[in-house]
């Protein structure tokens, strides 16, 4: 919608931007998230405690658990993971998207699947739960706030500097409460993004 002109602001995730600015050019970055311990901008593969699952190998023959097919943390991060280890979707005896990263943590908790790739915030949601931690966590680009860039460009300006200095607490934890600031942010910080989405869209 904003790369059409349908709307003027998004929150996006990695792969969200990459695909508005990549097929349509005319969206600019306010700011990025900027959480405790980066937790939202870290990915982290999981499997039950219980599981005989010791390294990254053991997932062939397994079931995999990603979350929407366009999610960088929940689909491409987690697939160019399992891939740089050998193991790649056909080395899966099955493997389905099941929409979100919340999604991702309860197929595995339920044994629905053996394993999966989730943000390490959604993972800290369920830490009363029989999961561990397999692999990670693995830093990805951040989740940001854009604009529109057809808009006037004092507006712009304005909107970003309201961003990168606010430091309401009420606000902030308003929006997540491990949320500590907007901080700048850059296209050549999704660099990553656009290397491992070729890479997997390659495969």
């Amino acid at each position: 919608m904003v790369g059409s002109g349908e709307a003027d602001l998004a929150f996006v995730g990695p792969s969200p931007y990459v695909r508005i600015k990549d097929k349509f050019g005319g969206v600019e970055l306010l700011g990025r998230f900027r959480m405790e311990d980066d937790i939202n901008d870290k990915v982290v593969i999981i499997c039950l405690d219980a599981a005989p699952i010791n390294s990254l190998a053991d997932l062939a023959g397994r079931t995999f658990a990603f979350g929407d097919h366009q999610s960088f943390g929940s689909h491409f991060l987690p697939r160019w993971v399992l891939n740089t280890n050998g193991v790649a979707l056909k080395d899966l005896v099955a493997y389905d998207f099941v929409k979100s990263h919340d999604n991702v943590v309860l197929s595995v908790l339920h044994g629905d699947f053996a394993a999966g790739g989730v943000r390490l915030d959604v993972f800290r949601k369920y830490s009363n739960r029989p999961l561990r931690v397999l692999a990670g966590p693995f830093l990805i680009p951040p989740h940001a706030m854009v604009i529109r860039t057809e808009l006037e460009q004092e507006l712009k300006d304005a909107l970003r500097q309201s961003l990168i200095s606010l430091a309401d607490r009420s606000i902030l934890s308003g929006i997540n409460p491990d949320m500590l600031r907007f901080d700048p942010v850059t296209d050549s910080d999704f660099d990553q993004a656009r290397a491992v989405i070729e890479y997997i869209e390659a495969r």
